[in-house]
């Protein structure tokens, strides 16, 4: 049955189509993911009730599958998933899931951001000179760690594939003198941020002579240009997570970077006397994102 959710949710992906296409398998990691969820769940209700073919599932046995994870007190995201990918079955067209509210009841809200204190600490337990260096480049960014691999100045590759007439010219208000550098996000979407002239500074003695191809994970497809000898991806994550935990005893990831610099850049612009609704549509767009909606998740 994995094998068969494999193939199925393989023939159906849609990499590198954008969010507003309705595309839903736009990425690698989305694909593995939905691979992974319609898996399990396909050998979980062969288990049950003997069937032996994708297409055999019905909706109902779909339904008590989900239920039965709901009652082993599974987080509701995760089945939320299970249902998304049994949902891509054509015979199953009704599923009922709780909301993510239901795993939020009674928890305290725990923003994600690190404070620019808690940033330098950290960073006294990471020793390799170029992890520091990835690491300020995020801080100063805002970019994804899987996206610092594609790091390279606008200057030598402005942005094309991005929505070019959406974009605000005042989106870098109060880093006009900061060095525009361009990475290539989820979908293949490129977009544009900026670093200090002292951090690209540092950045240009790790150019390499010959750009090499990063790879995320085996599994993955898509193979991207890195121009910079930095590490990148679940490497660094790893290397950020390993130093909260020494420093803090705790770690909120190194997405909680994305968290700091969203909110700190809305500060900064609503101090410029730019709007609330602007503002968020200006910092979504230096983090590879084209909704402002998509930046209230990280104002949290």
């Amino acid at each position: 049955m994995r094998e068969q959710a494999m193939k199925y949710i393989e023939a159906r992906s849609n990499r590198g189509k954008s969010k507003s296409s309705g595309a839903i398998l736009r990425s690698d990691r989305t694909v593995l993911r939905y691979q992974g969820d319609l898996g399990r769940a396909a050998e979980e209700i062969q288990k049950k009730h003997g069937i032996t073919k994708l297409k055999d599932i019905t909706e109902t046995q779909a339904q008590d599958y989900l239920n039965d994870r709901l009652k082993e007190k599974i987080r509701v995201r995760t089945v939320q998933g299970y249902a998304k990918a049994l949902a891509l079955l054509p015979q199953v067209k009704h599923l009922t899931v709780p909301s993510r509210a239901t795993d939020k009841k009674d928890k305290p809200k725990n923003t994600r951001a690190y404070t620019q204190e808690q940033i330098k600490e950290i960073q006294k337990n990471i020793f390799s000179p170029t992890a520091k260096l990835a690491i300020q480049v995020i801080v100063e960014s805002g970019c994804r760690a899987k996206d610092l691999a594609s790091l390279c100045l606008a200057s030598d590759r402005p942005v094309t594939n991005a929505r070019l007439n959406k974009l605000h010219e005042d989106r870098f208000i109060g880093k006009e003198n900061w060095v525009k550098v361009t990475f290539i996000g989820k979908g293949g979407h490129e977009y544009t941020s900026t670093i200090s002239p002292g951090t690209a500074k540092q950045l240009a003695q790790h150019r390499l002579p010959i750009p090499r191809d990063f790879k995320e994970r085996k599994q993955y497809n898509v193979v991207t240009k890195q121009y910079y000898d930095l590490p990148a991806g679940l490497r660094l994550s790893k290397l950020w997570t390993d130093a909260s935990k020494k420093t803090f005893c705790a770690s909120r990831g190194l997405h909680g970077l994305r968290h700091t610099f969203a909110q700190t850049r809305l500060r900064e612009m609503l101090m410029a006397g730019m709007t609330w609704d602007k503002a968020l549509e200006c910092v979504s767009q230096q983090m590879g994102h084209y909704r402002a909606s998509e930046v209230k998740t990280y104002c949290r």
